[in-house]
């Protein structure tokens, strides 16, 4: 559930931060329209920052694709254990639910 603020000073504080910030976004987007330049350093930037998926990695030459398959592999078996673990544990408590009555 939500968290509501409900203190009119604070919630103010938080209007008047997010304005600022809405005002900071909003004028470097208008440096970027008026120099469409500096768009391609901000992609590049945020191109750098975000790449963390193998395939991403894999585009950039990070890693190989024997690293790819074996990332692809780990977050297989990640995935099943964690699976197998949640089936586990349901299949105990049914049993110990079992034994109470």
């Amino acid at each position: 559930m939500a968290k509501f603020e409900r203190d009119p000073i604070t919630c103010q504080e938080r209007i008047n931060k997010r304005r600022e910030l809405l005002a900071k976004l909003h004028e470097e987007n208008l440096q970027i329209l008026i120099d469409p330049s500096k768009q391609s350093e901000f992609i590049d930037e945020m191109a750098e920052k975000d790449c963390n998926h193998p395939e991403c990695l894999l585009n950039k030459k990070v890693i190989t694709v024997e690293e790819k398959s074996k990332i692809k592999f780990y977050n297989f078996i990640t995935i099943l254990f964690c699976l197998i673990t949640i089936f586990m544990l349901t299949i105990l408590a049914v049993f110990i639910g079992r034994v109470g009555n």
